[in-house]
């Protein structure tokens, strides 16, 4: 295994992570990585009784440790044998009983198919697709959402994240029945313009676009919140120099880039504080 190093998040966890990782980099800094996701998306969770999670892309289990602070079940997908090792430790070394790690990929398919891993500091950034050249080829498993699902008998399915670097259109066509039965609450990626160009005026999105209302889940210190306000940059900067960052939701743009999204669905906006919705 490459070198690791072990920290503590701020909710507590030990976590052991790839050293001069991106993610083990932020999470040394920060305390978790993306934080302010995670503020709203544990917030929301208190309010979701007994709820199931999947976190599908779950690198080193960053995500599915905060989860189980509060879910009731947490269903974590990695595929990569390099990282799946550290996120088996993660939940072993915190006695997690309630983390269900599973080490398959989810898509609209099922079998074995080539994930390139990658090597240059940021394990988290392994794809279906070669997008570098120094990445190495590994075979793993893979299997259909939706019938993942149903043979594991995982039940309703209150909350997903999906961070699978460009294969996200895949996932949630394996995903439509669970989607249309439960219409869990969703959090995806919408930065990597080739996530993008594979879910524009896909039935995929069209889909999500039936059963949500997408928001930009992002921060208070964002520059493409402020862009568009009254004297909007200075705005930002009085902000980041008075008040801690947190949590922001703001109106989607789909020919813009973001950090994450977050689909509500539809008729349950209420369960949303109100302050995630004012800078």
């Amino acid at each position: 295994m490459s070198d690791t190093r072990t920290l503590r998040t701020s909710l507590g966890h030990q976590i052991t992570v790839f050293s001069h990782d991106h993610v083990g980099d932020k999470i040394a800094k920060q305390g978790l990585y993306e934080p302010e996701n995670l503020q709203l998306l544990l917030a929301l969770l208190t309010k979701l009784p007994k709820a199931t999670v999947l976190d599908i892309g779950a690198n080193i289990g960053n995500h599915s440790l905060a989860f189980a602070t509060q879910a009731h079940a947490v269903h974590a997908f990695e595929p990569v044998p390099h990282i799946l090792q550290l996120l088996q430790q993660n939940v072993r070394q915190n006695q997690l009983h309630h983390v269900h790690v599973h080490p398959v990929a989810l898509s609209d398919s099922s079998g074995s198919a080539t994930i390139y891993m990658n090597q240059s500091g940021n394990m988290g950034a392994s794809s279906f697709d070669q997008r570098e050249a120094s990445t190495v080829p590994i075979e793993v498993s893979k299997h259909t959402a939706d019938d993942f699902i149903a043979q594991q008998r995982i039940g309703k399915i209150d909350l997903i994240k999906i961070d699978v670097e460009a294969h996200e259109v895949y996932v949630l066509r394996g995903l439509r029945q669970t989607l249309q039965r439960d219409r869990p609450w969703l959090t995806l990626e919408w930065n990597d313009p080739l996530t993008i160009e594979r879910l524009q005026h896909s039935a995929e999105l069209a889909l999500l676009f039936d059963l949500y209302t997408p928001w930009v889940l992002g921060s208070n210190y964002d520059r493409l919140y402020w862009a568009n306000q009254p004297f909007g940059l200075l705005r930002r900067k009085w902000r980041r120099w008075l008040q801690p960052r947190r949590p922001l939701l703001y109106p989607f743009t789909p020919s813009k880039l973001y950090k994450n999204l977050l689909f509500v669905p539809k008729g349950q906006e209420a369960l949303l504080d109100a302050q995630y919705f004012q800078p």
